[in-house]
């Protein structure tokens, strides 16, 4: 009787269940499940970590895995001998060496630097829509945004995308943003962000892009802004562009030309001419301009703190307090005491060396840290220093004897310095992990195999050095600022000694103009570097659609600088200080 109830009771209950309607979601409330969902995925295998192997790591793991067998053999009767008592004792002991083996190369790596897989809304008001594939739904926060979606926002509206590559792009009202590529390049770090400007006004703030190939873009009616580390604006209403930059400097391409605009200037193309201003200190001023330079600072300090954890999480814990400079665990011991080969017993103390680098970079940033804790993590820098100079040694040596073998090495070496580099680049002289980022500038210079990437290397520091010594003076830590001021000039002066020693003309031409326009203008600064020519010169050919628009006379006590300050006589006033 009792399972003839219970029958009855199931099939009540199937018959409920079936006469229920299958819920129907809209397709922006799909769309924000989904990025939900993702972002629950992605926390849990740490901030977007990529978990698959490149080329490279696939063919040294597999190297790792023939030279292990190789040696084997060449053991073979010595192991036979040691364990003859047991055949299974063997067959374990080389399922635990192999083990280790692959551990060594997967679990001491280089971190994730992007700590977001993918991109996303990152704040939203009033009327905004994403178009995608033509169908039209309501952004919503955390929202992944895709290539080839367009974001549009009315009257009252507001938006800004995160990129994965840590810009960050804000829409005003009465905007319409195409998301043309979005896509990483090449390298761990490399990345490639494009997007198009069809109508209204976005700011862009561009934060480390430290590869060669990565670059930020916003284009508008054929004008092209292109950045590595700015903070820029640009506007078009179908007739005119206006492109103002507010930090570092950007590429510009227009009208068939090319030119850098550096802080404190703004182009203007209309009617197809082009001119070139001073942004008057009014236009600072402004809310849109004021809010986002404010905005600007807060996120900053989010991608340090973003960049803290994505640390924390690539060395498998959650808080500080589980970090320490003891001795190497006993896998990584095992695994160093089994390794016999030269080059891969360097790869081996190079991971332990990073990954004893990157607790000294998180200790550094507590501010409860006993003396001794800083002792051990400077101890721990000077050590992955070190580590990394007899790696570029090996890479040399190796060289001589195989090319290709060789060119692998130098690849693993520089996606290290790379990772660090664009994990560091926003951190300033006042931060007591900046003695990591000198490290890391000096090793990427000693890696670098010719003047040519030497070059490339030392003017890519003089335009972050730079960007750092606009954020100092922003934030009135003036004294920082000057000191920086006079590092950037140092570099320019390196730069220009390489260029002259290869006699790259354009390249000296180009440091004349842009070193003049900034430090001239800066009272105390150091003047600018005198270039000597290199015969023959051949200068730039100017864009002949660029018109030189004529400054307000101003008052000789009072300067108006590139760094958005007012200098009165030789005293710095407060930034932003009329």
């Amino acid at each position: 009787m009792t399972q003839v109830k219970n029958t009855k009771s199931v099939e009540d209950l199937i018959a409920a269940l079936e006469a229920l309607e299958k819920p129907v979601f809209a397709d922006n409330n799909r769309e924000m499940l989904r990025g939900r969902v993702m972002m629950s995925v992605e926390n849990r295998i740490g901030f977007g970590a990529d978990l698959s192997m490149s080329a490279v790591q696939k063919a040294i793991l597999k190297e790792k895995i023939f030279v292990r067998i190789e040696q084997d053999l060449e053991k073979k009767m010595f192991w036979n001998r040691f364990f003859s008592y047991s055949r299974r004792l063997v067959s374990a002991s080389l399922l635990v060496f192999f083990s280790f083996s692959i551990f060594a190369f997967t679990t001491v790596n280089s971190p994730v630097v992007f700590a977001d897989s993918f991109s996303q809304i990152d704040g939203v008001q009033g009327d905004v829509k994403l178009e995608r594939a033509g169908t039209f739904m309501i952004p919503t926060q955390g929202m992944e945004v895709r290539e080839g979606d367009k974001i549009l926002t009315g009257n009252n509206g507001f938006v800004s995308v995160k990129f994965f590559d840590d810009s960050i792009a804000r829409l005003n009202n009465d905007t319409e943003l195409s998301l043309t590529k979005i896509a990483k390049v090449d390298r761990q770090v490399g990345s490639h962000v494009e997007v198009s400007l069809e109508r209204g006004v976005v700011w862009s703030k561009v934060v480390n892009l430290v590869d060669e190939k990565s670059v930020f873009v916003v284009e508008a009616d054929q004008v092209s802004a292109k950045a590595k580390r700015a903070a820029f604006n640009v506007s078009t209403n179908g007739e005119k562009v206006e492109v103002g930059v507010f930090n570092n400097m950007i590429d510009l391409n227009a009208l068939g030309g090319s030119s850098k605009v550096v802080n404190g200037e703004k182009v203007v193309i209309e009617d197809a001419n082009m001119r070139l201003e001073s942004i008057n200190p009014s236009e600072k001023d402004v809310a849109w301009v004021k809010g986002n330079l404010q905005s600007d600072k807060r996120y900053v300090a989010e991608v340090q703190q973003k960049n803290l954890l994505s640390k924390l999480e690539t060395l498998g814990v959650s808080t500080e307090d589980d970090l320490n400079f003891e001795s190497n665990s006993i896998a990584e011991s095992t695994v160093l005491m089994l390794t016999f080969d030269d080059v891969k017993k360097k790869k081996v103390e190079l991971d332990l060396a990073e990954k004893n680098f990157l607790i000294a970079q998180i200790r550094l940033n507590d501010p409860k840290i006993s003396s001794e804790d800083k002792v051990l993590a400077t101890n721990a820098i000077d050590e992955f220093s070190v580590s990394m100079k007899s790696f570029v040694a090996l890479v040399q040596n190796v060289e001589k004897k195989d090319k290709d073998y060789a060119d692998e090495l130098d690849s693993y070496m520089n996606e290290k310095i790379l990772v660090q580099k664009k994990s560091l680049s926003i951190i300033t002289p006042d931060s007591p992990t900046y003695v990591a980022k000198r490290v890391i500038d000096e090793i990427e210079l000693i890696a670098a195999d010719t003047d040519k990437e030497k070059l490339e290397i030392k003017r890519q520091k003089t335009e972050d050095t730079l960007a750092l010594a606009q954020d100092l003076f922003l934030d009135g830590k003036d004294d920082l600022a000057v000191q920086v001021v006079a590092e950037y000039k140092q570099t320019v002066e390196e730069v220009v000694e390489v260029a002259q020693n290869i006699g790259d003309a354009d390249l000296l031409n180009e440091i004349d103009t842009v070193d003049r326009k900034i430090l001239s203008s800066v009272v105390g600064a150091p003047a600018p570097v005198v270039v000597a020519p290199v015969n023959p010169v051949v200068p730039v050919t100017p864009v002949t659609s660029v018109t030189a628009v004529a400054e307000e006379p101003v008052e000789a006590t009072s300067v108006e600088t590139n760094y958005g300050l007012t200098l009165e006589g030789d005293k710095v006033l407060p930034p932003l200080l009329k």
